[in-house]
């Protein structure tokens, strides 16, 4: 009864998990034959230009600016080096603002010819520029990625290279914020399915996640029984002749 029990169980599950198990094999590969911070991060071709700040940068910066900051941050765009300031009222709100701290300016936004002159900088082998273009609403790539995971209002900046590399730079200051290109896109897909969380791609503890991991030890399990069994059998067998 045992056997035959383990047999149904064994057969049942892997009709829901063949599929599941097919896309971890993939996905395995996959993450071990693309280089991860060569060519899914960009490292091969990405060149982020430094952050340098005038050394006294902070003696003529506008008082009102000076006030309840509770973060600061220094940023490259294509206005030059910007200083982002983040200021907390006791209400607890905040407010950020980016000002060019060589004309004391707050960047408000970004043009395509700055965007343009300024992702030029940012590719290793000086690749030509492809298309330039607003994002203003997500976009799906194989169905289920979003590059930038729903962020929108941004320029993305792609390259004729071997990778197809995308850069997204914001639309207000100019900053770099995210490189994408084709094999992130496969890595981000199966990283997916392999972590059964299509819609987000982030969490490693899902309920979908937990169900294919119960149903692979209950197949594990009545497949190493129903192997033994076998084996058992066998090893009978050849006594008896």
């Amino acid at each position: 009864m045992l056997k035959k029990f383990m047999f149904k169980v064994h057969r049942y599950v892997s009709y829901f998990m063949f599929i599941q198990f097919l896309f971890w094999i993939i996905g395995g590969v996959v993450f071990s034959i693309i280089p991860f911070n060569g060519i899914t991060k960009g490292n091969f071709v990405l060149n982020v230009p430094s952050v340098l700040l005038p050394k006294d940068w902070l003696k003529n910066f506008p008082h009102e600016y000076q006030l309840n900051i509770s973060n600061l941050r220094a940023i490259q765009t294509p206005h030059g080096p910007v200083v982002e300031v983040t200021q907390t009222d006791d209400a607890g709100h905040k407010k950020i603002t980016p000002i060019n701290v060589q004309t004391l300016n707050v960047i408000t936004h970004t043009n395509e010819e700055q965007v343009i002159e300024f992702a030029q900088q940012f590719h290793k082998h000086n690749a030509a520029i492809e298309s330039v273009s607003l994002i203003t609403e997500p976009k799906m790539r194989l169905g289920i990625v979003d590059e930038l995971y729903g962020v929108t209002d941004v320029w993305q900046v792609s390259f004729d290279d071997s990778y197809n590399t995308r850069l997204y730079f914001s639309k207000i200051t100019g900053e770099f914020l995210k490189l994408r290109n084709d094999y992130w896109v496969v890595y981000d897909f199966f990283w997916r399915l392999h972590i059964l969380d299509i819609p987000n791609g982030e969490s490693f503890n899902g309920l979908m996640l937990r169900i294919a991991a119960i149903l692979a030890l209950f197949f594990t399990l009545s497949g190493v029984y129903l192997t033994f069994s076998a084996i058992k059998r066998d090893v009978k067998r050849l006594k008896k002749t």
